[in-house]
Formats: C-alpha cells, structure tokens, sequence
C-alpha cells in the first residue's frame, strides 16, 4: 500500500482559544515567520473571529515614528485606528 504523505509543513498551532484576532502586517516584512500564510489560512478557516490587514509597500516599524528609514504614517494611522476599534469592539467599550 502507498504511503501518503504531504510534503507541506503542518501548522504547530491550535485554535482552541476563540479569542478575537487582530494582526497588522507590514507587506515587506523580511522577519514574518515563513509559517504565517498557513496560520492565516487556519485562522479563516476554523471561523475565529479575526483581522488580518498586510499594509502594502511597508517594512517591519512602519508604526513607528521614531525610525524615519521604515515610518509610513498613512500606514501608522490606518492600523492605529483599526487596532482601537478592534478593541472597542472586543472589550464593548465605546
């Protein structure tokens, strides 16, 4: 009998915690971990309540004025503004 194996990594998380996700990525984040695509995939996947926002043509400290090289303030606004009503929303405060 065949064996049948996959090739692809299998994810080492579990999403047993149905706490609400929030991730906000820079595009060109040259430290992501390799396995976040898949994490991102599950998470859709298993119906957790989640956002997940990449900001495009940005590196890792894009949030971060203090750093001139990577800082996008648009970028910096915009996951600021989604990261306070993400928590608005989660904890029901207003």
């Amino acid at each position: 009998m065949a064996s049948t194996s996959s090739t692809a990594a299998k994810p080492r998380w579990s999403l047993a915690d149905k706490t609400p996700l929030l991730l906000n990525l820079a595009g060109k984040d040259q430290f992501v971990d390799p396995e976040i695509p898949a994490f991102v995939d599950l998470v859709r996947e298993s119906g957790l309540k989640a956002e997940i926002f990449s900001y495009e043509n940005t590196e890792r400290g894009f949030d971060d004025d203090n750093d001139g090289v990577h800082y996008s303030a648009g970028a910096a606004k915009l996951a600021w503004s989604r990261t306070i009503e993400f928590l608005k929303l989660t904890l029901h405060v207003s």
